[in-house]
């Protein structure tokens, strides 16, 4: 893993400008799948909005062949070829792969889709007395502040209105580890494919792992400045959950927060995703390496 992350940074510091047009070629790639959220601005046209789920067939799952191809001639050649990334070629079969790629994804996220069906079916649903109620509901979340685990994780907190809700979304956290673990477990399978032999990395699937876990250090610059411009929000949602019990709820207002959020995804997020990519793409290919 520390091979494959230094052999990625001296990579991505060689090539920053080329992988940063890599990248707005990705985005703007993503953009194009957005267009038809344009749709929703319309009662009558909110249908076509469904064309986001084809485009992303068409244009993002070739896509991400794509670049894993041109990482790995970004290591073999020492040029990125940018051209690479828009290629249609064998434009089937890298559709075919990435819709198998998608679907075991989908297996990994069930938990996290389920969870997430229950709280939208319990919303949109027809209260039941007793139950689902809104005091039901409230009564549960205030036995879970009361709990035991509740009380270890978030001993700090008195309100035990703020620690049910914070236990809550700890647990619905949860069900998004088995999807992140997937995510890494496969994510080394396009580079595989793109060094034209996707066997490769079996047996080498928990290394694979591992580096696409290192890989998550990029995240942390944007986190720490996400929690430092929102440290005050939280504070005042805290303060705002506490009033759940007396059935009043104020969320406070984001005022310039997005705006903050959205520079220090640009400045701080967005310019690491190439590397966080390259220490997956950097393994693989040292796993082919190994084996001439």
């Amino acid at each position: 893993m520390k091979a494959a992350f230094s052999r990625a940074w001296q990579t991505y510091r060689r090539h920053f400008g080329p992988l940063m047009l890599m990248l707005l070629i990705e985005i703007v790639l993503r953009l194009m799948v957005c267009v038809p959220l344009l749709f929703l601005a319309a009662t009558e046209t909110k249908a076509l909005a469904l064309l986001c789920l084809p485009l992303f067939v068409l244009l993002v799952l070739p896509a991400r062949s794509n670049a894993a191809i041109a990482y790995a001639k970004l290591q073999e050649t020492g040029t990125l070829p940018l051209t690479e990334l828009v290629s249609f070629d064998h434009y089937g079969k890298k559709i075919l792969q990435g819709l198998k790629r998608t679907g075991l994804i989908l297996l990994w996220a069930l938990p996290f889709l389920a969870v997430t069906g229950c709280a939208l079916y319990l919303y949109k649903a027809e209260a039941i007395p007793g139950v689902t109620d809104t005091f039901s509901l409230l009564q549960k979340l205030l036995n879970l502040g009361r709990s035991g685990a509740a009380a270890f994780f978030f001993g700090g907190v008195s309100s035990i209105t703020v620690r049910g809700v914070m236990m809550l979304v700890m647990l619905y956290l949860l069900t998004l580890v088995p999807l992140v673990i997937g995510l890494g477990f496969h994510s080394g399978t396009r580079h595989g494919e793109a060094l034209g032999n996707r066997k490769m990395i079996h047996g080498h699937r928990g290394q694979v792992l591992g580096c696409w876990i290192v890989g998550l250090v990029t995240l942390l610059p944007f986190l720490a400045a996400a929690g430092w411009i929102c440290s005050d929000y939280v504070h005042q949602l805290m303060n705002a959950l506490s009033n759940i019990g007396m059935g009043s709820l104020s969320l406070p207002p984001l005022d310039s927060r997005a705006w903050l959020m959205g520079v220090a995804l640009v400045v701080l997020l967005l310019p690491l995703i190439p590397l966080k990519q390259l220490i997956t793409a950097c393994r693989v290919q040292e796993i082919r390496e190994a084996q001439k």
